[in-house]
């Protein structure tokens, strides 16, 4: 048809004789010449209806080879995408592992190649097989893959070395700058720049505590509730044989909100008890270059500076007086104080001692715990190359032994599914780990506390303490913030621009006697402590403080801004929030140097003895305690008892009900009202911290 209106037309034509039809029979309207037409129209149509089905059942044979052809496009292109973007992350991610190689050098000069080996893991870094390394990648692969997808909606992607221990990890006697942790921070912050990541070491190490229980217990009030490595660093105050305490920190650390792989330093017992962790989904290692009794002991490649056929001179800063007499910071010349700290910036400088290590060591453990890091940094990007062999470079993590054949069931790739998939390994982990047996914990195997045996080591537990470095201080959780302070800006290893809340301990406010609602005070600057360079220690030991002449002070455990903190979670699914408490309450008193506790001082056994209530949960009084202190009474964890009638229980026996506090019908579940007054005039209650299990 030479037209639109021609073809309408005939399709007019063809309804009309097929109406007429219908009514006439053989009387039919249409002349010959139109019927032939309207034949001939309907012939064609029925050609173009068959030609058109013909097409649609060949496409449908061969539909999956178009789809493939046009999926094989697509995939080809994404996949020179993928190529493209590992390729430019391998290119800066080499820049910065040389310029890391130039600064060792100019640390360590020739000697650069014997101190930090081909392999960091497996000869100075141990680890029961290699899954460990495979689930430590696995968290630097989470974080590339966050990075480069932008899944966070700030983009700000951080991975987080947190570092605990006592005051030789604190750094005490150095600068804070000296300190390991920020030779780690500095070390690798060029390497996961490059990769989109703000890479933090925050040293939270403070002097004179051990690892339990209280910080055991308030891990995630002071390293936060996001990290990725915790490291252990208690050797000289849990004694490094103590395998209570080590079990106890290491079991909290599993069921951290983020399940970090662990690192230990100086621990003689975490090699055996770190094989039942990996089996059951942790990923540990054990730092075995710091025991100067290691074969493979790192020191052993440092010349002796007194050797009298070596020129001290000509040795590079990082090795010069360091080891005399094949041992380190000892001696005349090693062990000398002016040579072992370098502290001309701040002469009032305090704890200078024999037991602190000095810059050069703290030098030499950062630079071998970055490299460390490095080594599964590089194999993580390598793992997403589909062209890599696991064969070559770090066989201690590509090795064969013990493999999870479960990491490679889906293809790396830089995709949310494959990201999604290694949240869900990091979930199985984290199940596994709860299935495992519980350790034997000497503290716990008391007979009342036996029942609560798993609450203790494995339920989210709501900390609140007034210890410094804590996460919990610098996030306002402690002072019940909605956000933490303005001006706060992060400066190095942990250290901020924190301005201290609370009240100088030697400028308190007037005591409120006649108001029992008065809040315990949030108290700093004990023993003239912040009396301090600006560039030492960042490590002090504030306090809550009732006193005398308060009556009844007041908290309510947790405060709004904790109970958001601490609703946690983990492995991107939200878990068991704060109205699950079960009850169980502890407080830990304030530990003083050396345990020299001033007179004013009231002890937890003075506060249960007393005629009258002295604390009350919930309006229940407190009768009696469960201790985790070592015999002094001056130092002192406790698990709060009351007589148990106010749950309907008796005092015959009825062990559950004498610690378990029940909910209040003033406050909402979960939350518990602690109340507490002194019995002694002159009297002061010093409260480092209160859990609510």
């Amino acid at each position: 048809f030479s037209s639109l209106d021609e073809a309408s037309e005939w399709d007019e034509l063809e309804a009309r004789s097929l109406v007429f039809a219908e009514i006439d029979g053989p009387n039919d309207r249409l002349t010959p010449k139109n019927r032939g037409i309207v034949r001939t129209t309907f012939q064609w149509k029925q050609v173009s209806v068959l030609l058109l089905l013909a097409i649609c059942a060949l496409m449908a044979y061969v539909k999956e080879d178009i789809m493939a052809l046009l999926w094989l496009d697509y995939e080809e292109e994404g996949s020179k995408m993928q190529k493209d973007i590992l390729s430019d992350l391998m290119t800066k991610v080499d820049q910065t592992r040389n310029e890391f190689d130039e600064d060792l050098y100019l640390d360590y000069g020739k000697f650069k190649e014997d101190i930090f080996t081909s392999q960091i893991t497996g000869t100075h870094f141990e680890s029961p097989s290699t899954q460990s390394s495979r689930r430590l990648r696995r968290k630097i692969l989470i974080k590339i893959l966050e990075a480069q997808l932008h899944t966070n909606e700030h983009n700000d992607v951080s991975f987080i070395w947190a570092i605990g221990g006592h005051s030789a990890a604190a750094g005490h006697g150095n600068l804070f700058k000296q300190t390991y942790g920020n030779i780690i921070e500095q070390s690798l912050k060029p390497t996961f720049e490059a990769l989109g990541i703000t890479f933090y070491a925050k040293n939270y190490a403070m002097g004179g505590m051990s690892s339990g229980p209280e910080l055991a217990f308030c891990q995630s009030a002071v390293y936060g509730t996001d990290i990725q490595i915790l490291s252990w660093d208690f050797g000289m105050t849990d004694g490094g044989r103590n395998a209570d305490l080590y079990n106890l920190w290491i079991q909290r650390a599993a069921v951290h909100p983020s399940s970090p792989t662990i690192v230990a330093f100086g621990s003689m017992v975490s090699k055996s008890i770190h094989q039942g962790m990996e089996k059951f989904g942790m990923s540990t290692f054990q730092a075995t270059f710091v025991d100067e009794r290691n074969p493979n002991n790192v020191y052993k490649s440092i010349p002796n500076s007194d050797d009298l056929e070596i020129n001290v001179d000509e040795l590079p800063h990082g090795i010069k007086n360091f080891r005399c007499n094949n041992h380190i910071e000892s001696g005349d010349i090693c062990g000398n104080k002016t040579i072992k700290f370098n502290t001309a910036s701040c002469p009032s400088m305090r704890y200078q001692v024999s037991w602190h290590n000095g810059w050069k060591d703290h030098l030499l453990k950062g630079r071998l715990s970055a490299s460390f890091i490095m080594e599964h940094v590089v194999q993580a990007l390598n793992h997403l190359d589909p062209n890599h062999s696991n064969d070559t470079n770090n066989t201690s993590i590509d090795s064969e032994d013990d493999y999870d054949s479960d990491e490679d069931t889906v293809t790396p790739s830089i995709t949310k599914g494959y990201l999604n998939y290694l949240y869900s390994l990091e979930a199985r982990d984290k199940a596994l780990f709860l299935t495992s047996e519980l350790p034997f914990v000497k503290q716990f195997e008391n007979k009342n506390l036996i029942d609560f045996k798993t609450i203790l080591l494995r339920s989210n537990i709501i900390c609140r303490t007034a210890m410094l470095p804590a996460q919990s201080r610098y996030d306002g959780l402690v002072t019940n913030l909605e956000s933490p302070q303005e001006t706060f800006t992060y400066l190095h290893a942990g250290k901020t621009t924190y301005v201290d809340e609370g009240y100088d301990y030697r400028k308190l406010p007037p005591p409120h006697g006649d108001d029992n609602s008065t809040e315990i005070l949030l108290a700093y600057n004990f023993e003239n402590s912040r009396k301090v360079c600006d560039t030492a220690e960042i490590d002090f030991k504030d306090c809550f403080f009732v006193r005398h002449d308060d009556q009844w002070m007041t908290t309510v455990l947790p405060n709004d801004a904790e109970k958001k903190a601490y609703t946690v979670v983990s492995n991107h699914e939200t878990e068991n929030d704060t109205e699950t408490r079960v009850g169980l309450v502890m407080l830990c008193t304030r530990n003083f140097n050396w345990g020299k506790y001033p007179d004013d001082f009231v002890t937890m056994k003075e506060m249960v003895n007393s005629t009258e209530p002295m604390i009350l949960v919930n309006q229940i009084p407190v009768t009696s305690y469960t201790s985790f202190s070592k015999g002094d009474d001056s130092v002192d964890c406790a698990v709060l008892q009351h007589s148990g009638k106010s749950n309907g229980g008796n005092d015959d026996g009825d062990d559950e009900y004498e610690y378990v506090f029940p909910y209040s019908k003033t406050h909402e579940p979960g939350r518990y009202e602690i109340m507490i007054r002194i019995p002694r005039r002159g009297g002061n209650f010093y409260l480092q911290s209160l859990m609510v299990f």
